[in-house]
């Protein structure tokens, strides 16, 4: 009809819902907010790190099951722009504090320049930041909260991409790329394209990392021949992918290897525990060493509220990295010591 009276159809996009909304499902209270905070979160957005960021949207839940000491009670995400910069972090509700807690995920973890709202899917206990495209069109990065198997509360959660899908309900056609699970650190995807209802399933290896903490969302393949190109363009870690690095020890060989590949085994030193990237701040002023030991040669002073990213810890000490800037909350390191 339009094309017949000489009308252009200008393109619709979905307007993104707005406000607080809360509700509750499968034993956990929800909220979910865009272009407002919720008075729980302010305390938690009112921190230095986060001066100057506006929060765009962002999803919780918090557990009505009984929490021991210690554990983390709720979790979630929320979604920061400043200026063009988008930054995703992770929300921590410890149940010993009752304290939020937001802890970066990346600066490259959203699509740039994009509107976005975060919604909980409480089957599947994940998290769905979706980006409308049009009034038919949109795209979704489903994550979930990754525990590596350490205490919660001291910062060894992670955010894995579990699957992104893109649908266009007016062309009937879709495509999802989801990760296999068998290993915390996938290195394979399945892509399941819908075209005219005709389901088409394929298996690429990913070579990359599915942890939105270490990959770029605006790199990541969103089409079958984009996967298919991944997959045969390189034999090895496409370039521009990072992946958590682990310092280890073989004998008298020393050196950093991907964590890609790597699976903790039960019979683990129990005195050692690995932590995912924390943050951290100094209570009071404390000393940098150049390795675990009161003997070793201070690197340098700290003084009180420098914030730190938490590597290791072992015993009482914890390998921690310095930014280069003390306001880089993202933490380009300097150097790695331990305190």
């Amino acid at each position: 009809m339009f094309d017949s009276f000489g009308l252009a159809q200008g393109e619709k996009t979905a307007a993104v819902p707005q406000g607080v909304q809360t509700r509750t499902a499968d034993g956990a209270s929800i909220c979910e907010f865009v272009g407002e905070v919720p008075d729980a979160l302010v305390p938690a957005f009112s921190v230095p790190p986060l001066e100057g960021w506006q929060c765009l949207a962002g999803a919780y839940r918090i557990s009505d099951r009984f929490s021991m000491d210690g554990e983390v009670e709720g979790t979630g995400l929320t979604a920061f722009a400043h200026g063009k910069e988008r930054l995703l972090t992770l929300l921590v509700l410890e149940t010993k504090t009752k304290a939020w807690r937001a802890v970066p995920v990346g600066k490259t973890a959203l699509l740039p320049g994009r509107e976005l709202y975060i919604t909980y899917e409480s089957g599947n206990n994940c998290f769905n930041i979706t980006y409308p495209v049009s009034d038919t069109e949109q795209e979704r990065f489903q994550c979930r909260i990754l525990s590596l198997g350490i205490t919660p509360a001291t910062n060894g959660l992670l955010c894995e991409l579990m699957e992104y899908r893109y649908v266009n309900t007016l062309e009937n056609r879709s495509v999802a790329i989801a990760y296999d699970f068998d290993n915390p650190f996938s290195s394979a995807y399945t892509v399941t394209a819908i075209r005219d209802g005709n389901k088409v399933r394929t298996r690429y290896p990913a070579l990359a990392s599915n942890l939105l903490d270490y990959i770029d969302a605006s790199a990541f393949p969103k089409t079958e021949e984009a996967c298919e190109a991944a997959s045969t363009e390189r034999s090895g870690i496409p370039e521009g992918y990072a992946f958590p690095w682990l310092h280890v020890r073989i004998g008298q060989a020393e050196g950093y290897m991907s964590g890609n590949y790597v699976a903790y085994q039960a019979g683990a030193d129990p005195n050692q525990r690995h932590i995912a990237l924390g943050m951290a701040q100094c209570k009071t002023g404390a000393a940098l060493k150049g390795n675990a030991s009161i003997f070793a040669q201070t690197v340098t002073d700290l003084p009180a509220g420098t914030v730190v990213r938490v590597l290791a810890e072992t015993g009482n000490w914890l390998q921690v990295s310095v930014p280069e800037d003390p306001a880089d909350w993202m933490m380009r390191p300097a150097r790695s010591a331990d305190m």
